[in-house]
């Protein structure tokens, strides 16, 4: 039995892509033959009579998220005198 000090590095295993991509192939194929089911048995109409509900439907509307980039950008900018590193422009467009 070979002995590893912690300072050698992980061993790189290759990815099987065939393998990766059917199973992603296969994942979406099932969740889309299951979405009308989930519809039918997981839907609850009055999920907007409820503040839950109104909650979700704000946190999925864009305008609130463009809000939301803004205060972080804003918040981010670099103060008067230093340099900008361009890190609060990655962060506004990744939300």
């Amino acid at each position: 039995m070979a002995v590893t000090s912690s300072a050698d590095p992980l061993p790189v295993v290759p990815v099987k892509w065939p393998r990766v991509l059917i199973a992603m192939a296969a994942a979406l194929a099932v969740s889309h033959l299951l979405d009308p089911w989930a519809w039918e048995q997981l839907r609850y109409p009055r999920v907007n009579e409820r503040e839950w509900g109104r909650l979700l439907r704000s946190v999925g509307y864009v305008p609130t998220w463009m809000f939301g980039a803004m205060a972080l950008w804003l918040h981010s900018r670099p103060a008067a005198g230093q340099r900008p590193t361009g890190r609060g422009w990655r962060a506004t467009v990744l939300l």
